[in-house]
């Protein structure tokens, strides 16, 4: 009886660990920092050509162990059936955002499967115009995501800092209903890791269909994992949806839900009447563009058709 009491303390112990916690844990392996290029070089590979490895810095830390700062690590340019991995070359003394792993003292960077963003994210990027595998010539732009995501790595530090983890669950709570959805999505998938109970009592208090469109989608893959059935046969998900019918998406919106039908197609979690109805209505053209009232892109509606058939 002693030893069984005892687990029990300590199993509640680390539950109760865990809730404490949560959000910290759910941000602590993959730290946010800003880091700047300081210098480069050509690397040749035996004759089968060079490549350039780059040298940077961590100048500010925005989520993670703050002994990060300063720390220097490398990343090495290469070539992919896109093209260049940094297009444009990366310059010396540019400052880039980025999600990184410390791996037994060595800074790499990682392919982002929490957030969901392609690191590091840059000022500038190459718009690509036409050419399969955009080979196309292509012209250096700002890049509109770098002030939203770097609005996103604010708010991240903001969470990282605060004091106990119910200022946590505020903060979460709060930025979910931001308009900049790398935001918004971001605390949703944080809260759903690592205080659900807290995603749940915000989903009930909140119009979900009031939120940016991948917000929306983030909650409801969130909630089909925490609460299978009981979610995805409740009017409040038959509502969300039946949203999505009838008043259509631009066009930045509908290959996300084109990639969450998919995923609930493959999981079962809609029903195929509904799923095919969704689809149909792309392809066909009946389901148009919130504002301009027209057709979604042959992209868009190739790849509905691709999940009918498949």
């Amino acid at each position: 009886m002693a030893v069984t009491v005892l687990v029990a303390l300590l199993l509640g112990a680390l539950v109760e660990h865990g809730a404490e916690d949560g959000i910290r844990a759910a941000l602590e392996e993959y730290p946010i920092v800003r880091a700047r290029v300081e210098s480069e070089e050509e690397v040749d590979h035996d004759g089968r050509g060079s490549t350039t490895r780059y040298q940077l810095r961590i100048v500010h830390v925005y989520s993670g162990d703050a002994g990060l700062h300063d720390t220097r690590f490398e990343v090495e340019e290469s070539w992919g059936f896109r093209g260049r991995r940094y297009a444009p070359a990366l310059r010396q003394g540019e400052e880039m955002i980025w999600r990184v792993r410390d791996r037994s003292g060595t800074i790499v960077q990682i392919q982002d499967t929490q957030l969901k963003i392609d690191w590091p994210v840059r000022r500038q990027h190459v718009v690509l115009r036409g050419g399969f595998g955009g080979r196309e010539p292509a012209e250096v732009s700002s890049d509109p995501q770098f002030d939203r995501v770097e609005q996103l790595a604010e708010a991240v530090e903001r969470v990282w800092q605060a004091k106990t983890e119910e200022d946590r669950i505020d903060l979460l709570q709060e930025y979910v209903q931001s308009d900049i959805w790398q935001v918004s999505r971001s605390a949703v998938i944080l809260l759903g890791e690592g205080q659900p109970d807290a995603l749940r009592d915000l989903v009930d208090r909140i119009d979900v269909r009031e939120l940016p469109v991948r917000s929306q989608l983030a909650i409801d893959e969130a909630m089909m994992q925490l609460h299978g059935e009981q979610w995805r046969d409740s009017d409040q998900r038959r509502r969300l949806i039946t949203t999505w019918e009838i008043l259509g998406m631009d066009e930045a919106n509908i290959m996300p839900i084109l990639a969450r039908f998919a995923e609930m197609g493959r999981l079962n979690e809609l029903e195929a009447s509904v799923r095919f109805r969704f689809l149909q209505q792309v392809v066909t053209g009946e389901m148009r563009i919130l504002i301009k009232g027209e057709p979604y892109s042959r992209e868009a509606r190739m790849r509905a058709l691709g999940l009918l058939v498949s």
